[in-house]
């Protein structure tokens, strides 16, 4: 359905109140979270309280009410933190980025791009996904690119690929993925990051396991186009030391504990191993607004 010229307008107004607030410091950023942000989602618009309570009864049975409780208020204040972080990409400069986003083991990513086409690295609704949009800065010689659904307001769609393309990245349609990559390959060696956290549909539902003690649905799409283009794998292991600052430590899948030809989606299977072990030990980092177990 297109966009309303009347949607569009607000839109665009909204755009600009967003451009202009990106322009102030992060120390006010992370006052405005505290005072405006937080209040308004958490207690005002109690935006998808049920889901998240949900969710954490289903993934914590063990913790007591009141443990689950301080884990859903330190949801929502990262969660806080997280939008104005998402607000401040617009006008970040490159300095300020590599100041807060330290990666680490990139050189293992680099060596497998001497080798393959592509390094294909997971990621999660897990810590500020949007701020990995400075890995170009740091590939010696090598690109960046990542999937994404595109927005129904176009508006805002436009405004998110601006900002996630600020330092280099390609930004993909998920229905383009292959087409694409089969192009850009010929251009470069690129790291290729997939967010592969979310609920499948149900006609692309090929694998179950178990996910915080749930039998959990999962996307096995990346595994399957990295094996088709001879990937390396690596999981983006992401770690929040203080507030405002991020380390992402690449480890590389298939070594050690990954056997790829033991399971159809090895791979797929050790990600979420990964994964798991990072939202037990930093719950309040996780999108919980999910509702990953529907159906």
């Amino acid at each position: 359905m297109a966009q309303s010229k009347t949607s569009k307008f607000f839109s665009r107004i909204g755009v600009a109140v967003l451009n202009g607030l990106s322009r102030l410091p992060m120390a006010v950023h992370y006052k405005i979270s505290d005072w405006v942000v937080y209040p308004l989602v958490y207690h005002v618009a109690r935006y998808r309280r049920k889901v998240v309570r949900k969710n954490l009864q289903l993934c914590f049975p063990d913790k007591t009410e009141a443990e689950r409780l301080s884990i859903e208020r330190n949801f929502y204040h990262y969660m806080s933190d997280l939008a104005v972080e998402i607000v401040k990409v617009h006008s970040i400069s490159a300095d300020e980025i590599l100041r807060r986003v330290e990666y680490v083991n990139l050189e293992e990513v680099e060596a497998s791009l001497r080798d393959h086409d592509f390094a294909l690295c997971y990621l999660s609704h897990f810590g500020n996904w949007e701020w990995l949009i400075a890995l170009p800065l740091l590939l010696n010689g090598y690109g960046e690119c990542q999937i994404y659904h595109p927005m129904r307001n176009k508006v805002f769609d436009r405004w998110f690929l601006e900002n996630r393309s600020r330092f280099g990245a390609v930004n993909i349609k998920m229905k383009e993925t292959l087409r694409k990559l089969m192009t850009i390959r010929q251009e470069n060696h690129f790291a290729f990051g997939c967010i592969a956290d979310q609920l499948p549909k149900k006609q692309n539902v090929h694998h179950t396991l178990q996910f915080l003690g749930n039998e959990t649905k999962v996307f096995t799409g990346s595994e399957q186009l990295g094996r088709k283009l001879n990937m390396s794998f690596f999981y983006c292991k992401m770690t929040r030391p203080e507030r405002g600052r991020y380390v992402i430590t690449m480890q590389r899948l298939d070594t050690g504990a990954v056997d790829p030809d033991a399971s159809e989606f090895a791979y797929t299977d050790e990600y979420f191993r990964r994964f798991e072990q990072d939202v037990r030990e930093h719950p309040e980092l996780w999108l919980w607004t999910h509702d990953r177990w529907k159906r």
